[in-house]
């Protein structure tokens, strides 16, 4: 997923933004609980666009789980994936972990992306303290360009003449820690939550000019 300009959709998870600093964004939902759309009231004025995707990831607290998937698909899809969910008396943990790789159906279209993920929650009566730690490496996710008719025509498969000499595509090396506090109060549907995070980025991007 990614969002476009300053009114584009900004994509936060587990209240972390992943937009990047041109304002793209990049999130990969493998462990992805639930989702809210948000839309500002000024949204009417820029014709629907624009808003907040909030990802929230699967709770550690939630029963124990294991899960592994493999998938294989066409232009050479290979996608791994494996995630865990414990608890031992007031700590509980999930740990996650995918790669991805694809050829494309175009010349200059291969990506290859890895991704893990930890998620800490120690219980302490009415108070959780939680730590969030994320690692982004995305070597790889090469950009073929649009074509005109006349190429599509001729070879739909090839890649714009600019993007092949120019090695058009991004790399991503993304690191993501998160510290916070939930304290609930007695009465119902009332907490505090408080958190705060440091996100390492390193983003490279190149344009067929």
């Amino acid at each position: 997923h990614q969002g476009f300009g300053q009114i584009g959709i900004q994509l936060v998870k587990n209240r972390l933004s992943q937009s990047l600093g041109n304002s793209l964004g990049q999130y990969f939902n493998d462990s992805t609980h639930g989702i809210s759309l948000l839309f500002s009231f000024l949204d009417p004025l820029f014709h629907g666009s624009g808003g907040l995707l909030d990802y929230r990831s699967r709770h550690p607290r939630r029963a124990a789980t294991a899960r592994t998937e493999a998938q294989f698909g066409g232009f050479g899809l290979r996608r791994a994936h494996g995630a865990f969910a414990g608890q031992h008396e007031a700590l509980a943990y999930r740990v996650a972990a995918t790669r991805l790789q694809q050829d494309g159906y175009r010349d200059q279209s291969e990506v290859e992306r890895r991704n893990a993920g930890l998620y800490l929650d120690h219980q302490q009566g009415r108070r959780n303290w939680f730590a969030i730690l994320n690692h982004l490496y995305n070597p790889l996710a090469e950009d073929p360009g649009g074509l005109t008719y006349e190429e599509w025509q001729s070879d739909p498969e090839q890649a714009a003449p600019l993007a092949s000499s120019m090695d058009t595509g991004q790399r991503v090396d993304q690191n993501i820690a998160s510290l916070g506090m939930v304290h609930r109060f007695e009465a119902p549907d009332h907490k505090l939550r408080l958190q705060t995070w440091l996100t390492e980025r390193d983003f490279q991007q190149q344009l067929p000019f």
